[in-house]
């Protein structure tokens, strides 16, 4: 066990007391001769001392939409010859985790319809009418005219049709289709309407960068590693995570390229990255979130993502990056640009003394 361990045993055996003995703050509490914040001491350290970028400084982690509410994917995902008589403006391309393979999408062939418009970087929802004072079209909870009295969801929805109100009658009169069923829905105990949502909206619609591209996917839920480059701008499901690049990601495209003296594209950058993910490198990491409770899955998110490493390659790897952006590189070549952080020995050191 180092010294780090070692120091951070101690520490976790002092909060534990402090908590214990109802002296601990909210967000950290006084150990040894600093302030340590509860979730720096509990959080996993990475799993791999590489010289390289972790996942989390090159990349925003994303999940997918969540519409919300049990049985209604039928309604929110649908095929070709459903999509193909509504808005196209609210119907988009979709992946699920089940689409997702080690290196490659194999598409599904299924839509989804979302209901939301874009507002620069944010989502509203697509049925906000300004005639109405920005309120919602298809809020049948409010009545916009006297006429509507005694009508049906179906009579208030072909009023408001007829009066210019509903931006988009085809998806509107399919979603009233379903009403009953998206009207009743709950998600985690609650109605839509307790999160302040429509109806027919979804509970996480998350953010427009989700339908960027290039960008990585994978399964959220894994047993090995799914990683793939969607380069059609799929918009992706909650069983899917998504990662777009940082401004950091340009270090490591410039670090190829100071290699390979030559440019390369962004998705061949992105398929360096997806080399190490796809690695049994980052099998080793999900043996560590194995759960018997999921099957043995692991659940891949932020947390996990920040405890791996894309290793930063030298001046002696161009034949090995060249492997790599070719998709020829085996797992041997992966461990060869695998080197120790100098920092971090660095700081092990400093420990150690």
């Amino acid at each position: 066990m180092s010294n780090e361990d070692t120091e951070n045993g101690i520490i976790r055996k002092v909060v534990l007391d402090a908590i214990k003995n109802g002296k601990a703050e909210i967000k950290g509490i006084k150990a040894s001769m600093r302030k340590v914040s509860i979730s720096e001491l509990f959080e996993e350290k990475e799993l791999h001392n590489f010289d390289g970028w972790s996942v989390t400084e090159l990349f925003d982690i994303e999940q997918g939409v969540t519409w919300g509410g049990e049985n209604c994917m039928e309604i929110y995902v649908i095929r070709k010859e459903v999509a193909g008589n509504l808005e196209q403006k609210l119907v988009y391309k979709t992946i699920g985790g089940r689409d997702i393979k080690a290196g490659r999408i194999e598409w599904g062939e299924e839509y989804l319809i979302f209901p939301y418009v874009r507002a620069k970087s944010k989502w509203i929802p697509a049925f906000r009418h300004p005639s109405l004072g920005g309120d919602d079209a298809l809020d049948f909870a409010k009545s916009v005219s006297s006429t509507e009295k005694g009508k049906d969801v179906k009579g208030k929805l072909n009023y408001r049709i007829a009066k210019g109100l509903v931006s988009y009658p085809l998806v509107a009169s399919y979603f009233v289709e379903h009403y009953e069923k998206l009207e009743n829905r709950e998600f985690e105990d609650k109605k839509m309407s307790s999160y302040n949502k429509c109806w027919y909206e979804y509970h996480r619609p998350r953010k427009v960068s989700l339908l960027k591209k290039p960008k990585i996917v994978y399964k959220r839920l894994m047993k090995d590693p799914s990683f793939a480059i969607d380069e059609k701008g799929y918009l992706p499901r909650d069983s899917v995570g998504s990662m777009t690049p940082k401004n950091k990601f340009a270090e490591l495209k410039a670090n190829i390229e100071s290699i390979l003296k030559k440019e390369v594209t962004v998705e061949q950058a992105l398929g360096y990255a997806v080399a190490f993910l796809n690695s049994d490198l980052f099998r080793e990491v999900l043996e560590h979130r194995r759960s018997k409770k999921r099957g043995g899955y692991s659940i891949v998110d932020e947390r996990l993502m920040k405890r791996f490493t894309i290793p930063r390659g030298t001046s002696k790897d161009a034949s090995i990056l060249n492997k790599i952006l070719q998709g020829n590189a085996d797992e041997k070549d992966l461990l060869i640009l695998c080197r120790p952080s100098r920092k971090k020995q660095a700081k092990l050191t400093h420990l150690q003394k």
